[in-house]
C-alpha cells in the first residue's frame, strides 16, 4: 500500500512533464523487475510489471510527454 502511494506521488508530482522524477521511479521499477526476473517466478512479476507498463501508457498517452522531451524536435 505504501509503496502504491509513493508511485502515485511520483507520477502525479510533475503535473503537466515527463521530469526526472517521474523518468526516475520508472527506471528504478524496470530495474527492479529485471533483476528478480531470473531469480523469482515470473508469475510473481506479473502484476509489478503490468503496473509499470500501465503507468508508462498513461504517461505517454496523457500527453504529459512532450514530443520535444521525447527527443524530436517538433
Amino acid at each position: 500500500m505504501a509503496a502504491r502511494r509513493a508511485r502515485d506521488f511520483a507520477l502525479g508530482a510533475e503535473q503537466g512533464q515527463l521530469g526526472d522524477e517521474t523518468l526516475g521511479y520508472l527506471q528504478d521499477e524496470v530495474r527492479r523487475i529485471t533483476e528478480q526476473y531470473p531469480r523469482v517466478p515470473l508469475p510473481t512479476l506479473f502484476d509489478d510489471l503490468a503496473a509499470a507498463q500501465s503507468d508508462a501508457f498513461r504517461l505517454i498517452e496523457g500527453g504529459r510527454a512532450g514530443l520535444r522531451r521525447c527527443g524530436s524536435s517538433t
